[in-house]
């Protein structure tokens, strides 16, 4: 019987190779994009692609205008006397893959160079389903039902994301380091819908072969998504994201008018570069939820809970940025989509969000109850967004 022991810890290595192994052959490298039906539902145009207009241009370089506004040539372009050279996703689908997944020990499945790799060299799409911003909420609810602790979301574009969560290729297994080899990059499509931007990883330095290939998630502190760092780079921050706040930190200092713009932009310049870093969901488990909640559902138990928290006054720049109007469409009486401002952050596009949840909307009530003026009346004539008025902790605000 003593021997037993070390028969048992074999076989549970041997499982969890072979459940590696597994999830490697189901996220491989060839996985295609998914046309998700929230996607093709989605009522924006199609974007069409123009072949580079120089016969005598191989679109290798920013000379060519398709190179230089980050859009892939139409295969049409091939055609050309010099040839097309702006066929990365193409070229990725036909060429021998730059790297191979095997595990990464405690940080899971990592993504590694199986060549040399130079600066600047296309390594791998990030392929999943194509959503919707809505289909994402919905799928956010689903994943912490069904337990699913690491979920991979990644904007793309503007009101779309990718989703290799359940179908993905291998660009999922990169991992995070605070001093990543791989940057993300987005490019225009030819046939998709306005907005989407493909994504693609690549090199930002020489790699040597065998090397681990990293990204940077690079997303602000928030106590559910950030988690310790275990990239162990020379640099490492301790934290994948930014760190949390120090206990003694004050965030009561009121900005004047041209420090809140100057705020602004530098938020919307942060939201650009994000849009390049995939998002981690991972859940708190202090937080009470379906999946870690105590058994009871009193809801009085959590009022000491919500009293023991701080409260304190919104600062004007919290206070600029959800003045910024958002748009529904509404459609069979339901909320289908939101259309958020280039200066919405993230928590503010959750709390309008939430904010249009609890409005009980008639589409049957008179007309002069949910307007104010003519203009008003001949816009909506014409569309199927709806504006109205919320009483909130920072006042009376218009919620379109």
């Amino acid at each position: 019987m003593v021997n037993q022991a070390p028969k048992a810890q074999k076989s549970t290595q041997n499982q969890e190779t072979q459940n590696i192994k597994n999830t490697i052959k189901k996220f491989h490298a060839n996985v295609q994009p998914i046309l998700h039906s929230s996607y093709k539902a989605n009522q924006a145009k199609v974007v069409r692609v123009k072949k580079c207009w120089d016969e005598n241009c191989d679109c290798s370089t920013e000379d060519c205008d398709n190179v230089c506004d980050r859009k892939v040539c139409p295969k049409s372009c091939t055609l050309k006397k010099a040839g097309c050279r702006n066929q990365v996703f193409e070229e990725y689908r036909l060429k021998d893959k730059l790297f191979y997944a095997e595990s990464s020990g405690e940080k899971g499945i990592g993504l590694f160079a199986s060549r040399d790799i130079k600066k600047d060299d296309f390594i791998v799409p990030y392929n999943g389903e194509i959503i919707t911003a809505a289909e994402l909420e919905i799928r956010k609810k689903k994943y912490k039902e069904i337990g699913v602790i690491h979920t991979y979301p990644f904007k793309a574009g503007r009101g779309f994301y990718i989703d290799p969560t359940e179908r993905g290729n291998s660009a999922r297994f990169a991992n995070h380091s605070c001093d990543p080899n791989m940057i993300a990059q987005k490019y225009v499509v030819n046939n998709r819908k306005e907005g989407f931007r493909a994504i693609g990883y690549i090199a930002d330095r020489d790699i040597e072969k065998h090397s681990e290939l990293t990204i940077n998630y690079g997303y602000d502190y928030d106590p559910v998504l950030s988690q310790r760092c275990l990239c162990g780079a020379e640099a490492c921050k301790g934290w994948i994201g930014q760190p949390p706040p120090p206990a003694d930190a004050k965030d009561d200092e009121h900005p004047n008018d041209e420090e809140v713009e100057s705020l602004l932009d530098e938020d919307e310049e942060r939201r650009i570069d994000d849009d390049d870093e995939p998002l981690v969901d991972e859940e708190d488990e202090n937080i009470p939820t379906k999946l870690n909640n105590s058994k009871s559902n009193n809801y009085s138990e959590l009022m000491p809970v919500m009293n023991s928290l701080e409260q304190r006054e919104l600062s004007n720049v919290y206070k600029k940025i959800l003045e910024i109007p958002v748009r529904a469409q509404l459609k069979n009486g339901l909320i289908s989509e939101l259309q958020f401002e280039k200066k919405d952050t993230e928590w503010s596009e959750n709390m309008k969000r939430a904010i249009l949840n609890t409005i009980s909307f008639n589409p049957s009530a008179p007309r002069d109850e949910k307007l104010e003026s003519d203009e008003d009346k001949e816009w909506t004539e014409n569309n199927t967004a709806f504006f109205t008025n919320e009483k909130t902790l920072e006042g009376n605000c218009q919620v379109a």
